[in-house]
């Protein structure tokens, strides 16, 4: 949540101001009191607003609401006895909000080999068609699409 008190500007010796300092210094104290987690974001009095200042947290806000909504693959466990790579997932869902889900590499191989052939040949058309070439053979493709499309 954004808290932004404007500062107004001074016009023929008074100061015009929509008193946003006096609201957001009401609202702030009962935004903290109630938890709220929120950036404030003050203007002084004939100075130019934080247009940046706002823009970089609307970027932030929209990053964190990306990551709440979104989900992360791990394929393995402990992978080469890495125990310092695992995660525990309640605590990293609630700090920075991605699912994560883990799968096994046998898990995706046999799903992988469950894909029909032809669906897996429109897969590596449709991607051919859009202009993307490479010297790896059909064979090679499917194989990777197959996977792919699995999940």
């Amino acid at each position: 949540m954004l808290l932004w008190g404007l500062g107004g500007y001074t016009e023929e010796g008074s100061l015009v101001s929509p008193a946003a300092q006096a609201g957001t210094t009401g609202l702030r104290w009962t935004m903290e009191s109630m938890g709220y987690k929120f950036k404030f974001i003050y203007d002084f009095p004939d100075s130019p607003m934080s247009i940046s200042d706002v823009l970089s947290f609307a970027k932030v806000a929209r990053a964190v609401r990306k990551l709440r909504n979104s989900k992360v693959g791990m394929v393995g466990y402990a992978d080469m006895g890495l125990y310092i790579t695992m995660f525990e997932g309640v605590s990293s869902r609630a700090k920075i909000g991605p699912e994560i889900e883990v799968f096994d590499m046998l898990e995706i191989e046999q799903r992988a080999n469950g894909i029909d052939e032809r669906r897996v040949s429109a897969t590596i058309e449709e991607i051919r068609g859009n202009g993307i070439q490479g010297r790896t053979s059909t064979r090679m493709y499917g194989k990777g699409w197959r996977e792919f499309i699995s999940r």
